[in-house]
């Protein structure tokens, strides 16, 4: 039980892109605001992969920190010409990407990132000491005065909060307390990616499919690249690999985790023997260490609870609240995430009717968008790289989908003029974020 008045407004478990968003958004919204983001990791370290920001998240983070927006547009990396190859390495086609369409109609066209650099900037746009690492949350008590968080060892002590948001991914803590509802399904893929140097930018993103396989390859600045690689699991299996997804694989769904990563880049090259050597080139020459590998783990649109995603005063953002396939919507409904609560929370104050009405709200956007994500997930896994491309295509354009995504729009939390430029104030740049790189790269890989 609460004993004395909550040392804090909100306590946010989970340091990645959503919860650092989420404390940046309720910063902007509410005037005064006591929050700490608890993150399991010691600190943050330029690993996993990229991540694409499109036009809706582009818009969220807009609507969170408009000087923000501002400097992932013109930091982020723009793709102008994805080919699209065979299982052996034939070329299908090549597409010149229009951008200044959505430009035009939308006001933003999307851009690749670094997930490192995506978490940077929100981190440095927030108050010093926000984010308390190396913290793993355990379990929380809730009464009339709000939420007393627990974490594993003792460290820190119980924290007491007015409102707890899980924002800890997948196989959420907070989720599963607060919900019970048991872990997420298993997508039936694994997958590999990693983050490489590179002495020259790519020339164009490269999708290798076929052979029921998808790899992928695109830039994320002008001297680093990403490349992922998916297979089902019964090919996985059949090439002699071991996964257990039941325990959520070798990494539980994360890109930053580094034990026993050492075998596998070898897992991959094994499941992916016999594809296009343009592809595995790349692989060979990747540093093992920053290989990772994990289940695709979704909840599906009609599983999400009819009632709302939280209970009391206890919500959840992103992964944690709707899991998705990884087709280009997950960062980015966890934007929307971010901003939408946050405006609940200023209408309404910090109560449980404002987390509800929150939920409320996201629960149809959302379904949709997690329905067409596994529909087109699913069609990239196909014998002959011409079917899954046209599949993909046909999935992105029906019923106007591409309108329902990029259409809506975010209320501002605070005037445009009147924003802080958290960017400008924190120094975030492209030459910072590169010097913080610099200066932790010999932790990376400790």
């Amino acid at each position: 039980m609460t004993q004395t008045p909550p040392e804090l407004d909100v306590a946010i478990v989970g340091g990645g892109p959503g919860g650092l968003a989420a404390a940046l958004a309720l910063t902007r919204a509410v005037k005064g605001i006591r929050i700490k983001v608890y993150e399991r990791a010691k600190n943050y370290r330029p690993l996993g992969a990229g991540a694409i920001l499109e036009v809706n998240g582009l818009k969220a983070i807009g609507a969170i920190d408009p000087a923000l927006e501002k400097w992932f547009t013109a930091n982020g990396w723009t793709v102008t010409v994805s080919k699209t190859y065979d299982e052996r390495g034939n070329e299908v086609k090549s597409v010149l990407t229009d951008h200044d369409k959505a430009l035009k109609k939308y006001g933003k066209q999307s851009t690749f990132l670094g997930w490192y650099e995506i978490q940077s900037a929100f981190y440095r746009a927030l108050p010093p000491d926000t984010v308390v690492f190396n913290s793993r949350f355990q379990s929380y008590e809730e009464d009339s005065d709000g939420v007393t968080v627990h974490f594993a060892g003792g460290s820190p002590g119980p924290v007491q909060a007015k409102v707890l948001i899980g924002a800890d991914g997948y196989f959420s803590a907070v989720r599963q307390q607060c919900l019970d509802d048991g872990p997420p399904d298993f997508g039936g893929t694994v997958v590999w990616r990693a983050r490489v140097s590179v002495k020259q930018p790519l020339e164009h993103s490269s999708w290798f499919f076929g052979a029921e396989k998808v790899s992928y390859m695109y830039a994320i600045s002008s001297d680093c690249m990403v490349w992922t690689a998916s297979a089902p699991i019964r090919l996985v299996k059949e090439a002699g690999v071991d996964f257990d997804p039941s325990n959520g694989g070798r990494f539980r769904a994360s890109t930053q985790a580094v034990e026993d990563v050492d075998s596998a880049l070898e897992r991959c090259l094994k499941v992916f023997e016999g594809y296009p050597e343009a592809f595995l080139e790349v692989v060979r020459e990747t540093d093992p260490r920053a290989v990772a590998e994990h289940g695709i783990f979704t909840r599906q649109a009609e599983a999400l609870p009819a009632d709302g995603w939280g209970r009391g005063r206890v919500t959840l953002l992103g992964d944690a609240a709707h899991p998705v396939r990884p087709t280009g919507q997950g960062l980015n409904l966890t934007m929307e995430d971010a901003a939408e609560l946050a405006w609940h929370v200023q209408q309404q104050g910090l109560t449980a009717d404002a987390l509800r009405s929150f939920e409320l709200e996201r629960i149809p956007r959302v379904g949709v968008i997690v329905k067409k994500a596994q529909q087109q997930g699913e069609a990239a896994y196909k014998k002959h790289a011409k079917d899954a491309s046209v599949d993909n295509r046909r999935f992105a354009l029906k019923e106007n989908y591409t309108e329902f995504q990029n259409s809506k729009n975010f209320m501002p939390l605070v005037p445009e003029q009147a924003a802080c430029s958290s960017v400008e104030a924190a120094e975030i740049s492209r030459e910072g974020l590169h010097t913080a790189q610099e200066s932790q790269k010999a932790a990376v890989f400790a």
